[in-house]
């Protein structure tokens, strides 16, 4: 993922030498290959003019943990300038520990050059309009759209027409409360340019990431957006993965030595069981809670050893009926949880990992049934959608997630719930990603929540095999 991505990538410690970086990074600094830039520091690739601002902006970065972006000149190995922007963030260890930075390296020369070209005539900015690559807005002051281009009418999903002459803040009911509502305020009182990130939530539910470039124009303001949701989702991906290659260094050693522990605990739960069974009441009851104690720690114990040495796939021809069922099958279903199945006549099936992908679904299961606490109903729903994809959603009437969160609930160690540490949909999404497939999470305070997974359907289905 990192190999493939457009931008260059370079891991620092926290004196700021570089100790990892992508292809895409030794390219962008003219290098020929990943030793040259290894042990060099990223200011030395930073034009002198601009290294001392650079080098506080790091320090500012280090000390409040933010993300920032820093607008530089960048060096190549013979030389030559170009103008760049680096996304700078913290890297911690597991322990939350700063232990380096993450640098995000965009050449920014096209953009650059559209921006100045933008800023000296109206005449040619409208020629370029629909030439660069990122949304492009005019307003005045009272925030009415003059003018925007095919990539902003994309971004916003609305037609030009319905822009065009509108005032932003009728469009985007509660923009006033955003931060690039008031960058763009700031712009027009000081005629300074302004620049801003943040994530903005749309009506129908969307959230993207955008920066903003915004600048005074004879009409009121010019802004520049580019939507980088994409590139804040692999910098996230890639704090997961440091994650879990962290837990994965300690897991064998130490869920071996918990086991053994658990494992003599539990025979002589059992062996007390067996001697003290014409006792009371109460010492068979805290036997009956030591041998669940243990249950759930071996289960925790499981958990982070399927989070962090799964193996890849072994493929099968699958039911998502059967598995579905088996899944709600293999769940202690209270007697207060109604289950109900939507399910078609006809066999639903996708090419999957059985053991895999039924840990998976009886993961979300569980996290259903909890959320609910012992009442409601659980509704599984199986279809085949209309572009070949096999999909099974969980529906469920717990309290739901809140909007905060509804983005976290599949990292590790994340849980909203008094009990657990955030194992299970964070391995449930990582099979359907090994699968190749998509999981995604709805919901709202009070409106319970569905979680929806989706696998390309097996195209020879009809056929015996």
């Amino acid at each position: 993922m990192v190999e493939s991505v457009m931008e260059g990538i370079a891991l620092t410690g926290l004196d700021g030498i570089v100790t990892e970086a992508n292809e895409k990074a030794v390219q962008m600094f003219g290098l020929r290959s990943e030793d040259e830039l290894l042990g060099k520091t990223t200011l030395e690739f930073i034009a002198q003019r601009d290294r001392k601002r650079a080098a506080v902006d790091m320090q500012e970065i280090g000390k409040q943990g933010a993300v920032r972006y820093i607008d530089c000149t960048l060096l190549k190995a013979d030389g030559s300038e170009y103008p760049g922007e680096i996304r700078a963030s913290v890297k911690t260890d597991a322990s939350g520990n700063p232990v380096g930075f993450i640098a995000v390296i965009r050449d920014v020369t096209e953009r650059k050059r559209a921006e100045e070209a933008l800023k000296e005539s109206e005449e040619r900015y409208r020629l370029l309009l629909e030439c660069v690559t990122d949304g492009v807005q005019v307003q005045d002051r009272e925030f009415r759209y003059l003018l925007v281009n095919d990539e902003l009418a994309r971004m916003a999903q609305m037609p030009k027409e319905k822009l065009l002459g509108s005032k932003m803040t009728d469009v985007f009911p509660g923009v006033e409360e955003t931060v690039f509502f008031r960058t763009y305020k700031n712009v027009i009182e000081t005629s300074e340019p302004g620049v801003a990130s943040d994530e903005f939530v749309f009506e129908d539910g969307r959230r993207r990431w955008f920066k903003v470039h915004a600048y005074p124009a004879p009409e009121g303001l010019l802004v520049i957006v580019t939507d980088i949701t994409e590139g804040k989702l692999m910098q996230e991906r890639l704090i997961v993965s440091q994650r879990l290659a962290t837990l994965g260094q300690f897991s064998g050693s130490i869920s071996h030595e918990l086991r053994n522990s658990l494992a003599t605990i539990d025979s002589s739960v059992y062996y007390l069981k067996t001697m003290l069974r014409d006792t009371n009441g109460k010492v068979q009851e805290h036997l009956k809670r030591m041998k669940s104690s243990v249950d759930n720690a071996t289960t925790t114990i499981q958990n982070l050893l399927n989070l962090t040495r799964m193996r890849e796939p072994r493929l099968a021809r699958l039911d998502f009926r059967a598995i579905t069922s088996e899944a709600i099958a293999a769940t202690k279903v209270p007697a207060g949880v109604r289950v109900t199945r939507d399910f078609p006549e006809q066999e639903v099936r996708v090419n999957a990992d059985p053991e895999q992908l039924s840990m998976a679904f009886k993961n979300i299961v569980d996290n259903a049934v909890e959320a609910m606490e012992g009442k409601g109903t659980l509704t599984a729903t199986v279809r085949s959608a209309a572009d070949s994809q096999a999909e099974v959603s969980f529906a469920d009437t717990g309290p739901g997630i809140p909007p905060e969160d509804l983005d976290r609930i599949f990292e590790p160690l994340f849980s909203t719930k008094a009990k657990g540490i955030g194992f299970g949909l964070s391995i449930a999404k990582m099979v359907i990603d090994r699968h190749g497939g998509t999981m995604e999470a709805k919901s709202g305070p009070g409106k319970g929540a569905i979680l929806t997974i989706r696998l390309p359907l097996d195209i020879n289905r009809g056929k015996e095999g």
